[in-house]
């Protein structure tokens, strides 16, 4: 669940300093550089919906969506030994659970989201205004030197 927080960290820097809700910083920052790489058939799974999954897991350590976009619960199958993958499944049993589950792979997400991560890092790299560069200075990182003025010459993560 902990790479479903990277698209908060991309995009508290994007809009440092804007006065921009985290749920709305976090929708706009996915659907720019993870929706286009990731974008399952049959269901809406944009940044809308995967910040509903990500507020369940972080807060409430479950999968479920409470039925919006479409499912109630998401399912992340890790990699299967003989290589299949099974992508976008949508599944329902409106009978005996009445609920609609949404399965997605893990390396799936996971490789879109890290895709999407690198090209949003090379274009703040080489942008000329160095303000997003600046601004993820402030995000909690190792900081093998210390932290000036408070801790120097020893290693802290802040």
């Amino acid at each position: 669940s902990s790479i479903l927080t990277l698209p908060d960290a991309c995009g508290a820097v994007e809009f440092w300093g804007q006065n921009k809700k985290p749920k709305y910083r976090y929708i706009e920052w996915y659907d720019k550089w993870v929706l286009p790489h990731y974008n399952p058939p049959n269901v809406k799974f944009d940044g809308s919906a995967v910040y509903i999954v990500r507020n369940a897991m972080i807060h409430e350590s479950t999968g479920f969506t409470r039925g919006e976009h479409g499912f109630d619960r998401i399912l992340f199958m890790p990699p299967l030994k003989n290589g299949l993958v099974i992508e976008g499944l949508l599944s329902s049993n409106p009978v005996q659970f009445k609920e609609t589950a949404f399965q997605v792979t893990i390396l799936g997400l996971l490789n879109a989201i890290e895709l999407g991560v690198r090209n949003w890092l090379k274009e703040v790299r080489s942008d000329t205004d160095k303000r997003r560069e600046t601004a993820i200075d402030k995000l909690i990182q190792y900081r093998p030197n210390g932290q000036e003025p408070h801790i120097v010459g020893f290693p802290i993560v802040s």
